[in-house]
């Protein structure tokens, strides 16, 4: 929606109501920039960790080094891990914009968009202006890891790690996740 949809559609809401959506339209932008985050953490694992499969001499020291590796990418700010992932053979010019573009935004959002819309957060058009702000850069996060996953597929698929293997895992983690919920 454009920013006068959004101010039709907060129209029918109370002040409190449109407040909590641009909170919520906030959060699902942040939501996906950590997904793009993790992203790229995996495109770093297909690069920098799996080519060392053979280097363990077991599948618990491999599982200890990958929980490892992992654990410190996730250390990372998103800046640190796009120039990590420069250094490597997928990094198109499209790609690099579409990252830089993800860390500008990123860092405004987390650091400065409160701040910079405390005008705007006063009233319906300026909250519509804020949810448009934030629905654009989720969508740019988004736009940004499915450009990502395109690019890293068929370097995946070397080591055996297909659209079906992932599909695989996930619902595995899935349903592990549920398992120990209940």
């Amino acid at each position: 929606m454009n920013q006068s949809e959004w101010v039709a559609e907060l129209s029918k809401l109370d002040g409190d109501a449109q407040i909590k959506e641009v909170y919520a339209r906030f959060g699902v932008a942040i939501y996906f920039a950590q997904v793009l985050e993790h992203g790229i953490v995996n495109a770093l694992t297909v690069f920098e960790f799996i080519p060392r499969a053979s280097d363990f001499s077991s599948e618990e020291e491999w599982t200890l080094e990958y929980d490892n590796f992992v654990e410190g990418e996730f250390q990372n700010t998103l800046g640190k891990l796009v120039r990590k992932m420069n250094e490597h053979s997928i990094m198109d010019e499209q790609l690099r914009d579409k990252f830089s573009q993800a860390v500008q935004r990123r860092n405004a959002l987390a650091h400065r968009f409160f701040g910079d819309s405390a005008e705007d957060f006063l009233s319906t058009a300026g909250r519509a202006k804020m949810i448009v702000h934030c629905e654009e850069c989720r969508e740019h996060f988004s736009n940004t890891d499915h450009l990502l996953e395109q690019k890293l597929a068929p370097i995946r698929s070397k080591y055996g790690i297909d659209e079906k293997k992932v599909e695989e895992v996930m619902s595995r983690m899935f349903e592990e996740a549920i398992a120990e919920s209940e």
